[in-house]
């Protein structure tokens, strides 16, 4: 069995081209001295200036602290570190000083690094309200925390795959300084090894400072292995309980939101909290939720979070706390459609300006996130980076390089941490790749193949260790079931299709349990519980898939059978309704002769037929100019390679369906305004134009 390695890499994720140290003397010297092994690694402080008026340093990085000094216009100064809501450690005297106030007090922008200085490298760049960040390990064999920001300094603590961690500052080189336990600094992201850590977002409802102070109580519990990370069972209850927590917080608020001085009459709100936002009332339930569960909830959670305690919390800026962590999506669009150059100011100046009033800019973006989108193929989804590596997006599993020549998935290069030998990752499994060009099965140690160098060829021994994520040439091709002439069993079906869940083969499980389900109304008597299952389990597949519509009404099917009391039914209703409503957003776009209007359906973002000439972003306002194609009559706007004027990662594509399915996603991507409705098409005098946030 044989597959080309893709031709190209992108030194942006773990798959790069410098994973072959044979083809460079210098990578392994380059590399131990990047490591620490033959030089000084040195945390850099940056210069700033006063831009305002004045300056107020505070003794807290908060409006409410104590004053300390004030600095005038033109002021410089050295910072170490920047907290998550902005504020700036001062390095050669006591005090914090917010960058930018956003809008308090009619106050944009205080200060600013200077333009000779280094870019910044935040490993958040998004402002957080909460001025607290909770990131998860997503590195499957972990993460080390060093005791200081450096990867000479020693390693204290070993975060494993699935925990969560909290920071409050970071410095300017990619390093997060960790609250809570365990104590000292890690890398979010790593030019070699890819995503470390990836942050969660949308978290409006719960009291991160609570939730931290949940987890150093188990960190620091008897038994835990503080150097090691929590096992497995803790870090599930953990996640468990912030679930339970904001359900019951959540229903609190719904019940007496009207009525707040029952909450503080019961000790969820103290009467502070009456003067600030709902935001911040909702989140304070949350944390005395949570504190009432330490103490007075079932006997595994009071063991796990025992002498849980919570830690005062930073207050917000005054008058904006509320939806704007949501700014990051927003961030997102903006940044799928800036220029390289826009790019590189708005992370030299960290979290990017605000308009007076609390108007914030969308500038800045978390570069986990940064050009991956959604692609369809063979009836699955999956990720794409921007060199496009695909992943399995449930697991994040390296799958192979897509190859738009051939339109087939190639093997993907890259490293893994620890390891000296290059990794070869394909449908899912990763090899390690000997110096005698052998390959190597990490999880069983067994030589399973060999790697040509010269041709980029990779050649096992055994093809069939391929089959459990799907065929070389038929990804989503259906499984062979042998016929025997016999029926088969309801179980034999239902086992076959957990197999193909397992496998990756979502579309291939879907059918198998749609056989189950037809052996099932065909039998004398089926058991409820059985045919509900059944059925919860096609309906993972159909999102797994992106299947909207079918996982709606299996979701439907299912509280139907369950009296609407099923949680993940009621949770895949409610997705399934917003796949919907977002596949049929309606735009209109100008063609020189006539005016169509284009409407997106049947699959994701595969139908819409635009080819884009440029897009260009102006001061306040975006315009994208466009040709379409008539898909009934199958009309092409050219018969060569197009060229897209949109950043430098795109090249000349050719007009085929993948051409289309990746141009006009982004479109939808880039654009914000899109889904409102127009009464009347623009006129066809000029380009569709629409807004963009400032």
């Amino acid at each position: 069995m044989r597959g080309t390695a893709p031709s190209s890499f992108s030194s942006q994720t773990q798959f790069s081209r410098k994973a072959f140290a044979w083809g460079n003397p210098d990578a392994q010297q380059k590399q131990e001295t990047k490591n620490g092994q033959g030089g000084q690694e040195e945390s850099q402080n940056r210069t700033y200036e006063i831009l305002a008026k004045t300056g107020t340093v505070k003794a807290e990085p908060h409006m409410d602290a104590k004053l300390k000094t004030k600095k005038s216009k033109g002021s410089r100064f050295l910072v170490s570190e920047m907290t998550m809501n902005g504020w700036l450690k001062l390095e050669n005297e006591p005090g914090w000083l917010a960058a930018h106030l956003r809008g308090v007090q009619d106050i944009g922008e205080v200060a600013a690094p200077l333009e000779t200085e280094p870019m910044l490298e935040l490993a958040v760049p998004v402002y957080q309200p909460q001025g607290m960040v909770c990131l998860e390990v997503v590195f499957k064999t972990g993460v080390p925390v060093r005791e200081a920001p450096n990867r000479r300094a020693k390693t204290v603590a070993t975060l494993k795959c699935g925990e969560f961690v909290f920071a409050h500052t970071q410095n300017f080189d990619g390093w997060l300084k960790l609250s809570g336990k365990p104590e000292g600094w890690v890398l979010a992201n790593d030019s070699d090894w890819g995503e470390l850590l990836r942050r969660r977002r949308r978290m409006n409802d719960i009291d991160l400072w609570a939730l931290c102070d949940a987890w150093a109580a188990a960190r620091a519990g008897p038994g835990t292995g503080r150097s090691m990370g929590l096992s497995g069972k803790e870090v599930q209850a953990l996640k468990e309980l912030e679930e339970l927590t904001v359900a019951e917080a959540k229903a609190l608020w719904q019940e007496h939101g009207s009525k707040r001085e029952f909450l503080v009459s019961e000790g969820y709100l103290v009467g502070e909290d009456l003067t600030k936002t709902e935001t911040w009332m909702r989140q304070r339930i949350f944390a005395h939720v949570l504190e009432k569960k330490s103490k007075t909830g079932e006997g595994w959670l009071r063991e796990l979070i025992s002498g849980f305690k919570l830690s005062s919390r930073v207050p917000p800026l005054p008058g904006i706390q509320g939806d704007q962590e949501e700014d990051d999506y927003y961030a997102e669009q903006q940044a799928q459609q800036a220029t390289s150059q826009a790019f590189s100011q708005g992370l030299r100046q960290g979290f990017m300006s605000s308009k007076p009033g609390g108007q914030q800019g969308y500038g800045a973006f978390d570069p986990a996130f940064e050009g991956t989108k959604p692609f369809e193929y063979k009836g699955k989804m999956y990720t794409m980076a921007p060199n496009g590596v695909m992943f399995d997006p449930p697991n994040q599993i390296p799958m192979g390089i897509w190859n738009p020549d051939t339109q087939r998935l190639d093997p993907a290069a890259g490293m893994m941490p620890g390891c000296p030998y290059p990794a070869i990752s394909y449908l899912g499994r990763t090899y390690i790749l000997l110096p005698d060009q052998r390959l190597l099965d990490p999880e069983t140690e067994d030589i399973v193949g060999t790697f040509n160098r010269e041709t980029s060829e990779i050649d096992l021994q055994n093809p069939t260790l391929l089959q459990q994520v799907g065929s070389l040439k038929e990804l989503g091709s259906d499984p062979t079931i042998p016929n025997d002439g016999e029926p088969l069993d309801i179980h034999e079906y239902i086992e076959r299709g957990n197999q193909m869940v397992k496998a990756g083969r979502f579309k291939a499980a879907a059918g198998l349990f749609s056989e189950a389900l037809n052996a099932c109304s065909s039998a004398r008597a089926v058991d409820l519980d059985l045919e509900t299952d059944i059925i919860k389990s096609r309906a993972k597949c159909w999102k797994a898939l992106g299947c909207f519509q079918e996982l709606k009404d299996d979701s439907s099917k299912v509280l139907k059978l369950t009296g609407n009391r099923d949680a993940d039914a009621l949770q895949w209703h409610r997705a399934a309704e917003e796949g919907l409503a977002y596949k049929s957003r309606r735009f209109w776009a100008w063609v020189p002769d006539e005016s169509y209007e284009l409407m997106q359906t049947k699959t994701h973002l595969a139908t819409l037929p635009l080819v884009v000439e440029s897009i260009v972003k102006e001061a306040d306002r975006g315009k994208v100019e466009v040709r379409a194609e008539d898909t009934r009559n199958r009309k092409k706007v050219a018969e060569t390679p197009y060229s897209i004027d949109y950043s430098s990662e795109f090249q000349s594509r050719g007009l085929d369906d993948g051409a289309l399915n990746s141009l006009t996603s982004e479109i939808l991507y880039m654009s914000t305004d899109l889904d409102q409705e127009l009464q009347e098409p623009p006129s066809l005098s000029e380009s569709l134009q629409f807004n963009i946030p400032a």
